[in-house]
Formats: structure tokens, C-alpha cells, sequence
């Protein structure tokens, strides 16, 4: 979207509430990486560059151990783990972190055109709000903002503070519900951000417009201006702050156009400019300025007009500083200093032959240019020797005549001029003990002319170095270029330096000397050209706003200019098309000499105009292609092209599933070895904490992870659980298997299946489950994850299995391969309690040991400790609002008291994921272990329902967000689904469900609950069970009347110190309680 388009919104009447990113949209950083400016914070605290590394890994140890129900983390987590994993000391991690905040502050600056556009909003009348993924503190965002200019806006929301982010969703629907609470709709939200998903998918999703601005550093990327060594090397050096400040700048427009395709920099002088000249003559000046202090030169003299460009950004270097470097201007040229040539016969002729007149400059011009001859002796001189003054000087001979008819004139003129400008430079140096001069190349000439001239020893600082020219000591040259090189770029290489470097003056003609005064005569016909004005103007704000930014740091950065001077060569050699129009109006003319008129622009724009020719001229592909173009966009063509290749890549799938699916052992790698423990499941999708606990428990343990999760990679597995790991080609998970693909079942397979009542079971569920699947997939899967984890068992031999969620139907016929080998299993789930896991080796819910064993689990001794670490326990669940699932931020709850009869009961009943809790298919082992009446959470919905009706009970039914909402929804059905669990279970008066968790957020939250299955509550005592379906009504009223009674209350508290103590056991996420069993218990009791 243009910046225009986003302007129109924002200034549009359906749009109410403008909300704004901060990082690369408010606000950017001078760099290419945001974690470039750790680099930074590691100098000012006087600490080396492996800081950066480190400050980066606290970070992801902060991600990585954050609870999952928080989405963010603050900068405390960071630092606070950068002490716990780096032994730093605590005061020293809270020094790092001012200076980190200190950094901060710095160095974000604004975003121009987003600035504009935050100011429309305000002239506007809109509600601005500013919403930030970021583990910086709010008061600190609110004082870096403020600096910036961006007042007056309606709230700012951070994530490192609320613990919802914008990445998760969470912190859109809070902006939602605070805002619908103040009559605003989310449709009259617009949020404008640089991240696809966080900043456009995510509230797209929510029902807020999202817009995307591209940040500098993406466009920049998307240009591929370097290479990646290039782009590698930059990176990794300071070079990476003033690249990043001016890509800001040129990408600053965030719909600018820029022709990536045909060009460098999109035909464009300013980005030339921006992205090449000012790097490069900043880090040339700093270079210079550095080595005149390291080698304590006391007297910098600049020749002019070279020395233009380079005084005013050593000026701004020196600005507020008090320096030992006196820096002067020296005004030479060429042209004055030709005047020693006339103090030797035998140098003219040299000169004269080294470099000859052009052959059609006129006799008068190389009287006047070569011999320094004024009209009268020019006059004296042609009739002494019958000059023809408008003829051509011809060739070298002719010259070399002339020269020794003349050579008097030019003796007795030079001998005058050579005193003056003697005068003068001895003025200019007066009492310097250690000079230096600087000229942009290429040779030391002046170095020379002062050492020769005038005996004064100096060191010659240059630009560039002459390929030809030999060694010397007393000559520091910051780039050099080889000859090969050179022939290519040499026709523009010097006038693009000499013009950009000298002042907007004409040449020095000539030193006058009156009264002990010097006055300079330059060529009056000299033009400044607007092009190069800019030019130099640009590079001079660029670095007086960089120098200005990093005035704290500047003295520690070290920005070399190499790279961008190969990437200009390379420009140079090889230019795109577009690219050429960068010197279009530029013009170099230098008549002195030679006398030709070398338009040095000209001629390079000249050599290269034929450089890159479109691959498209010819005729016949141009015809073909407009035909075809024509041909293809007939709709009957292009829809039987779509249908043809659909079928082929159908096709080409079937057979690729249907081999794979009869050869399960080729999924394998032959150097699979034998382990101890497999891990089995899915959590590498979700985590919430599994990963990590997995990792810390198993290492150094023979185990290997076997990952459910064909859509992800092996390396990001093994990276989140620093463990070996394979992953299973087919699940059954939403991405895990491929949606409508119809199968062949051959004989041995049919045979199989009859063979197998139980995974014959598992397949019909797979059906049921999956409505997408094809004709006979569900069969074909079933059997080769059967054959598949058979042959797995075969390689590795483990003594047990981990297996995350026992009800997944993967997971059920790993179950029943290990039963078939006789290896014992470990059913791993999230623990009844947030915070915790459970490992149980019976099964899981109403298949568990607890929910089987009750007698033998309620004689588990407990002291009046452990009572009261329970009550704590809960005390802190209730308080923060844990829940194993993360709630959301919605008015929801507001819609739903809109609905319900205020003095009537209320019933709420929770549903749950009847695929993933044993409940389907069902049958007599579902009656016997999970839900003894009801076949599915809407068939019990379908009872209760009615009851409530009958007894003019208000019903609520919270579905699991997976399942299906009834077929034959009645109105008097309350639809709470995306309601917050918290704030739905106070509404209740009595919490209902089969095996939903709810039932312990309820307990929890002190509301009576009717189980209508079999969980751990089961024969706990401190529930309602209506374990037959004619039983309900009844237990109902009876939880209506007698509530959540103290003695359900003292045996819930016993229930949660019995898990507490003997079967939970401490996820080892960040909390400030920490309960459960420890992680070696864990070890000690499963994997010893």
C-alpha cells in the first residue's frame, strides 16, 4: 500500500482509531540489525564484542523460559538471565542494562514519512494509540517517544508489560474490548506496522485493518546492491551503522518506487550519493584526521580546490572539540605550479613531450597555455618569428620548435610567478614543525614540489595512488586501484573524486602578491553545475546528521570505506542502464595542456551506452510471445491448462502417498542406532515449556525424539530439544497428513485390518476426525504408522516410551505396537494444575492410575504442610489467573449476562476434545473409563439442555474450540464459545462437564462441579458425580442448592497436596511460586 493509500485511510470517515508500530515505523534505528546496537552498548561498558553474543543469548534463555501463557518478556528477564547463565554479577547486569536503555535512547530517531503520517492522524480528530511487541518498559518507550516528537497520543501498549502481544493476537483483542467498551466497533481500527504477521495477518484476523509498510532494512535487501561476501563482511563491522543510517534515508518513503530489476540506484543521484559517496568520504576523513593525530602532524594543509569538501566534514568532526591539528587552505593548481617548469629548458621539453598539446590547439592558445606569454609577447614574438597565431600547432616536432624559439619568454615570466607562490606557501606553513597536505592523488606532486622547491619535508596524504607510481614512505594513500582496473573505469573515475572534492570555484590561474598581500586570479569562465552543489550539499548534512547521532560513540567506531569503494568500481565498470543517468548532466571540461576539451562524463557515458542490451529484440520471440500472451488469457485454454496440470500433480501425489505408504521402511536411515527412552508427540508445534523440560531431563540419556510433525523441519526439532531426532513422515494432525487424496487398499492390507479390530477402531476415528481425508487414506495411514513405528521399535529397542497425549490416534497405535513388543509406556500430559506435567504409567485421565486406584491414592499420607502448600498453591493459581490454555481478551462475558435471567440459576457446561480424550469411537471401553452415559460433549449438551429448559435453569455451553457447535442449536442455549474460562466460571453457579480440565479451574475458583465422566476427580469427594444419565437432574438441583460445600472445599485441598506432593511434577517454567515435584525425582523415578 502507497503511502497515499494509507493517508486516504487514515483521513477516511469508517476509520475511528489510528494505531501505530514503533519499531522501523515510529521509530528506527542507525543500523542494519537491531542487535547491531549491542555492539555499542559493549563499548561504552567497556566490555569486547563477545557482549553481543551474549546479550543474544540471554535473550532466547528469557524466550525459552518464559511461562507460555505470557506472551512477551521484559529487558529484567534478559538481564536477570544473563546473570543466572554468564556469571555476571547482579550489579553489573543492572549496569548493562542502564547503558543498553541509555543506548536506547540515543539512538532511535523518527521515521519521516510515518511521522507525517501520525500528525495527519491528530489533524484528523482520530484516536492515535501506539502498540509495541517489545521487551523494553512502557515508561521508558513513553520518554524515548516523547523526545522524538510523538505527543498527544490515546495510549500506549506494551507487551513486555501486559504479557500479551500483538504476534499472539492476545493484545488486539484487549485493544478490541477496551475500545468496544467506549462505543468503538474493530472494523473503525486501522494499525499500521512492518510485520506480515504481527502487524497485518494477526489483526486482519481479529477484524482490524493491517497495513504493512516495508522497512528500510527489507527494501534494502530486496536490492541486492551487495553481494552476500559483501553484504557478510558489512555486517559484521561498524560499517553496519552509517549502511543502516543511510538506508533509512533513502528508503524513508515507504512506497518510494525503485527499479531493482534495471538499476543499482534506481537511476538516481541522491541515492548515489547516499548510499556510496557518503560513506566513502566520511570514512577517508576520518582516516585522515586519525593518522595526522596518531602521527602528531600539527598542520593539515589542504590543497585547493581538492581540499574544499574535505575541510568542511573535517570541521564538522571538529566541531565543539579542541584539536592540535591546525588545518589550512593551500591554493594551488596545475596551472600555477607549471610555472617551475619554466626555471628549466630541459624540463619544458620533457613536460612538452610527456604530455604534448593537442595537435589542433591554435598557435596563440600554446603561447598562451605552455609558455605563460601575454598578448604583447605573443605579438613580439610571432613577428620575430612569423607565427601564423590562428593556425594549428601541429605535431610534438612542431612543438618542441616553437618551444626553443619562446623558451626566453617563458624563463623570465615563470622566474616572477615561482617567487610569489614560493612567498606564499612559506606564509601558509609559517612556524608548522610537522605538515602533512592533502590532495586527492595521485602521485605526491605537491609533496614533491615542497621538498624540492622550498626543502620542506612533509607527509602526503591522498585519496587515490597513481598504478604506476613507485613507493614512497612519505605518501598514505587510502584506496588504491590496479592498472587493469583502471583502463576501465579511468574516463570518469578521477572527474566524479575531483569534482565532488573541489570547491564550486574556477581553477587557480594565478598568485598575485600586493603589499605583502596575495590575491588569487581564478579562470573566470568556470560554472558551477547545480548537480554537484547537491552533491556535495548532501554529503555534508549526511554526515553532520550522523556525526550528530553518534557524537557519544563516534571515537569508538570504526567505518572503513572499502566495501562501498568496490561496490562504486563495480558501478563504474559495469553500470545498468537506468543507472547511467546518474552523471547524465554532469560535465568535466579541462582545456589546460592539452586544450582539447576532455568531457570526461561524456565519453564514459559514451563507452557504455550499448553496455547490457534487452534479450528481447528479436522479432520472431517477440511475435511468438505476443501471440501466446494473446492465445493464453482465452479463458477455455487457461481453465483446461489449470484442470490438465491439477490432474498431473494429483496423480503424481497419489502415487507418491500410495508408495510411500507400502514401503514404511524406506522412511528410515540405516544408521539409526538402539535407545533407551524414545519421546514421542507433537510438542515441538506448541511447546508450553515440554521442550525444554524434555531436554534438561534426558540429557545425557540414550534417547531420541520422534516428532509427530511432518510439516516441520529436523533441524528445528533437534534445535528446540538439543536432542537426536527423526520425524514422522504421516500423522494425524491438521497439517500432518494430506486432505483429499482417494486410495488403493490392497489384499494384504484388508487382511490387516480384520486382523486388528483395535486399529481397524483407530481408522474409523481417523475418519470421523479428519472429514477430509480420501477413500481409503484413513486405512492406508492407520496401517503404515502401524508398520512404521514396528520397524522404529526393531531399530532402536527402548526400554520405555514417552508418549505426549495417549488419545491422538498416532499416538494410540504407537500404544498398541509397544504393547505388541511388551515395551512399557509412559503417558506424558500437562498437569491438572497449571504449571505442572503428569507422567502416569497406566494411561491418562479416566485410564490413569489415580482415577483407577482412588482408595489406594486417597491413602497417600499428607501433613498439614502439604494442606497448607496446597491452599498456597491454589491462593496463587486464582490470583494470577493461571490456566493450562491462554484466555482471551474480549466483551464476550458483557454479551452473555446480557442474555441470562438474574434470578434464575445458572449452568455452564464445558465441553472437550472428544477425538483427543478417548471419547471416539464409542464404546464399551469409553463406558468403562471415560464418560459412562454420554457418547460425545453435544450428546450430554442435548440433556442438559433440556433439564435447564424444564427447570428454567439459564444453560451456557462453552464447546472446545475444536469441535463442531450443535446441529439443532436451540435459543435457549447461551453460545459462550471465545469467552475468557475465568470470568465464564463466575458467572456459573454450577460448572458441568464430562472431562474438561474446566472442572479444576471451577474447583479452584470455589463453584461446585458435576462430573458426568471419569477423570482424577472421580470418587475424590469433592465434586457432584452423575455417572448415569437418569441421575442428573437430580444432582443438578441438588448442587444448585448445597453449592461447593467445605467438606467438598478440605477434600480438594487434600486431592491437590496428594497431587502436589506424589504425582505432579514442576514444568519448570518461570513463575514466582514454584510447586510440584522436582525434575530429578522425575529422572530418578522414569528414566533410571
Amino acid at each position: 500500500m502507497t503511502l497515499k493509500q494509507i493517508s486516504e485511510l487514515i483521513k477516511s470517515e469508517s476509520v475511528k482509531i489510528i494505531s501505530f508500530d514503533i519499531f522501523d515505523t515510529l521509530l528506527v534505528r542507525p543500523c542494519i540489525n537491531p542487535s547491531d546496537m549491542f555492539k555499542i552498548i559493549a563499548t561504552r561498558a567497556g566490555l569486547d564484542e563477545s557482549f553481543i553474543k551474549i546479550r543474544q543469548l540471554a535473550e532466547q534463555y528469557a524466550r525459552e523460559n518464559k511461562p507460555f501463557y505470557e506472551d512477551d518478556i521484559t529487558i529484567d528477564d534478559i538481564y536477570r538471565h544473563l546473570h543466572l547463565n554468564f556469571e555476571l554479577s547482579i550489579e553489573e547486569c543492572e549496569r548493562l542494562k542502564i547503558i543498553e536503555m541509555e543506548v536506547e535512547f540515543d539512538y532511535l530517531y523518527p521515521k519521516n514519512s510515518i511521522q507525517d503520517l501520525f500528525f495527519e492522524a491528530l489533524e484528523n480528530r482520530k484516536k492515535v494509540i501506539i502498540v509495541s511487541d517489545m521487551y523494553l518498559p512502557k515508561n521508558f518507550l513513553e520518554k524515548v517517544l516523547e523526545k522524538n516528537n510523538y505527543k498527544n497520543y490515546d495510549g500506549l501498549f506494551v507487551s513486555g508489560d501486559l504479557k500479551i502481544s500483538k504476534g499472539s493476537g492476545r493484545l488486539f483483542d484487549f485493544i478490541i474490548a477496551k475500545f468496544e467498551k467506549m462505543g468503538f466497533d474493530k472494523s473503525s481500527i486501522l494499525h499500521i506496522g512492518d510485520n506480515q504477521r504481527a502487524d497485518v495477518n494477526m489483526p486482519n484476523s481479529k477484524g482490524i485493518k493491517g497495513v504493512r509498510i516495508v522497512n528500510s532494512s527489507t527494501r534494502f535487501s530486496m536490492l541486492h546492491l551487495l553481494d552476500s561476501i559483501q553484504y557478510s563482511k558489512m555486517v559484521f563491522t561498524d560499517n553496519r551503522f552509517i549502511l543502516g543510517f543511510m538506508i533509512n534515508k533513502v528508503f524513508d518513503h515507504i512506497s518510494r518506487p525503485y527499479d531493482k530489476e534495471h538499476s543499482m540506484f534506481n537511476g538516481e543521484i541522491e541515492n548515489f550519493t547516499n548510499l556510496l559517496l557518503t560513506p566513502i568520504f566520511y570514512a577517508f576523513a576520518r582516516w585522515l584526521l586519525e593518522d595526522c593525530k596518531k602521527n602528531n602532524i600539527d598542520t593539515l594543509l589542504l590543497v585547493y580546490r581538492d581540499g574544499y569538501l574535505i575541510e568542511k566534514i573535517l570541521n564538522i568532526f571538529l566541531k565543539d572539540r579542541e584539536s592540535q591539528i591546525s588545518i589550512k587552505p593551500l591554493r594551488l593548481s596545475r596551472k600555477a605550479l607549471y610555472a617551475f617548469d619554466g626555471l628549466s629548458k630541459k624540463e619544458c621539453k620533457k613536460k612538452l613531450v610527456a604530455i604534448p598539446a593537442s595537435a589542433t590547439m591554435t598557435v596563440e592558445n600554446f603561447l598562451k597555455l605552455r609558455f605563460l606569454m601575454d598578448d604583447f609577447q605573443i605579438a613580439e614574438a610571432s613577428e620575430k618569428y612569423n607565427f601564423v597565431l590562428d593556425a594549428y600547432v601541429g605535431d610534438v616536432k612542431n612543438q618542441l620548435t616553437i618551444a626553443d624559439q619562446v623558451y626566453e619568454y617563458f624563463f623570465n615570466n615563470a622566474k616572477e610567478k615561482t617567487e610569489i607562490i614560493k612567498d606564499y606557501c612559506r606564509k601558509v606553513i609559517a612556524d608548522g614543525k610537522n605538515i602533512a597536505v592533502f590532495d586527492v592523488g595521485y602521485s605526491g606532486r605537491i609533496r614533491k614540489f615542497l621538498k624540492d622547491v622550498l626543502n620542506i619535508e612533509t607527509t602526503a596524504y591522498h585519496m587515490f595512488k597513481h598504478f604506476g607510481f613507485k613507493s614512497d614512505d612519505g605518501i598514505k594513500t587510502y584506496f588504491d586501484f590496479s592498472s587493469t582496473f583502471f583502463q576501465h573505469i579511468h574516463v570518469i573515475h578521477n572527474q566524479i573524486f575531483e569534482d565532488i572534492l573541489s570547491e564550486p570555484v574556477g581553477t587557480l590561474q594565478e598568485i598575485i602578491k600586493k603589499n605583502d598581500k596575495f590575491d588569487f586570479i581564478l579562470d573566470n569562465k568556470y560554472q558551477a553545475q547545480d548537480e554537484i552543489l547537491k552533491v556535495q550539499d548532501r554529503i555534508l548534512n549526511n554526515i553532520e546528521e550522523f556525526y550528530n547521532l553518534f557524537k557519544k560513540d563516534i571515537d569508538t567506531l570504526n567505518i572503513h570505506g572499502f566495501d562501498f569503494y568496490h561496490i562504486l568500481t563495480r558501478f563504474l565498470w559495469q553500470p545498468k542502464a537506468k543507472d547511467m543517468n546518474v552523471f547524465k548532466n554532469l560535465t568535466f571540461k579541462d582545456d589546460f595542456i592539452i586544450g582539447d576539451n576532455n568531457i570526461g562524463y561524456d565519453k564514459w557515458f559514451a563507452s557504455k551506452k550499448n553496455f547490457q542490451k534487452p534479450n528481447e529484440d528479436c522479432t520472431v520471440r517477440k511475435i511468438v510471445k505476443r501471440y501466446y500472451k494473446k492465445f493464453k488469457n482465452f479463458s477455455f485454454f487457461q481453465n483446461f491448462k489449470d484442470k490438465l496440470e491439477l490432474k498431473k500433480q494429483k496423480q503424481s501425489l497419489q502415487k507418491n502417498i500410495q508408495d510411500l505408504f507400502e514401503l514404511p521402511s524406506k522412511c528410515f536411515d540405516d544408521a539409526l542406532e538402539k535407545k533407551d527412552f524414545l519421546f514421542v508427540g507433537h510438542f515441538a508445534s506448541f511447546d508450553k515449556g515440554v521442550c525444554r523440560y524434555i531436554s534438561n531431563a534426558a540429557q545425557g540419556k540414550s534417547a531420541l525424539v520422534v516428532s509427530t510433525t511432518p510439516w516441520l523441519k529436523k533441524e528445528f526439532v533437534q534445535n528446540k530439544l538439543k536432542m537426536p531426532s527423526i520425524i514422522v513422515p504421516k500423522a494425524t494432525f491438521n497439517r500432518g497428513y494430506d486432505g483429499n487424496v482417494d486410495l488403493n487398499l490392497t489384499e494384504s492390507e484388508k487382511y490387516i485390518l480384520e486382523r486388528n479390530p483395535r486399529l481397524k477402531e483407530i481408522s474409523l476415528r481417523m475418519k470421523l476426525q479428519y472429514k477430509d481425508m480420501g477413500k481409503n487414506y484413513p486405512d492406508k495411514m492407520a496401517i503404515f504408522l502401524f508398520q512404521y513405528f514396528d520397524i522404529l521399535l526393531e531399530k532402536t529397542s527402548p526400554k520405555k516410551v514417552f508418549i505426549w497425549n495417549k488419545f491422538n490416534a498416532t499416538h494410540e497405535i504407537l500404544y498398541l505396537v509397544c504393547l505388541r513388543r511388551n515395551i512399557q509406556c509412559v503417558f506424558m500430559e500437562f498437569g491438572v494444575i497449571p504449571g505442572t506435567f503428569n507422567f502416569d504409567l497406566q494411561g491418562q485421565m479416566g485410564e490413569s492410575w489415580i482415577a483407577n486406584h482412588t482408595s489406594d491414592f486417597n491413602d497417600l499420607t499428607i501433613n498439614s504442610n502439604d494442606l497448607e502448600n496446597a491452599k498456597k498453591v491454589l491462593e496463587y493459581i486464582y490470583k494470577e489467573k493461571l490456566c493450562r490454555n491462554l484466555q482471551p481478551e474480549n466483551n464476550l462475558i458483557d454479551n452473555i449476562k446480557c442474555k441470562i435471567k438474574k434470578d434464575r440459576p445458572t449452568i455452564v457446561y464445558f465441553g472437550q476434545n472428544d477425538f483427543e480424550a478417548g471419547m471416539i469411537p464409542y464404546n464399551q471401553h469409553v463406558v468403562k473409563y471415560h464418560s459412562p452415559w454420554s457418547i460425545d460433549s453435544n450428546d450430554a449438551c442435548r440433556v442438559l439442555s433440556e433439564i435447564c429448559i424444564k427447570n428454567d435453569w439459564n444453560f451456557i455451553y462453552k464447546p472446545h474450540p475444536n469441535l463442531e457447535w450443535l446441529e439443532e442449536k436451540k435459543s435457549e442455549i447461551i453460545d459462550a464459545r471465545g469467552v475468557d474460562i475465568h470470568e465464564l466460571i463466575d458467572l456459573a453457579d454450577v460448572a458441568v462437564t464430562i472431562l474438561s480440565q474446566s472442572s479444576y479451574e471451577a474447583l479452584m475458583r470455589g463453584k461446585p462441579v458435576v462430573m458426568l465422566g471419569y477423570t482424577h476427580l472421580k470418587y475424590k469427594n469433592c465434586t457432584y458425580e452423575a455417572f448415569a444419565k437418569d441421575d442428573v437432574e437430580q444432582i443438578l438441583d441438588k448442587a444448585i442448592k448445597d453449592g461447593f460445600t467445605e467438606e467438598m472445599r478440605k477434600n480438594f485441598h487434600s486431592h491437590i497436596a496428594r497431587l502436589l506432593k506424589y504425582y505432579l511434577y514442576d514444568d519448570y517454567v518461570a513463575r514466582k511460586f514454584k510447586y510440584g515435584k522436582k525434575i530429578e525425582d522425575f529422572q530418578n523415578e522414569f528414566l533410571n
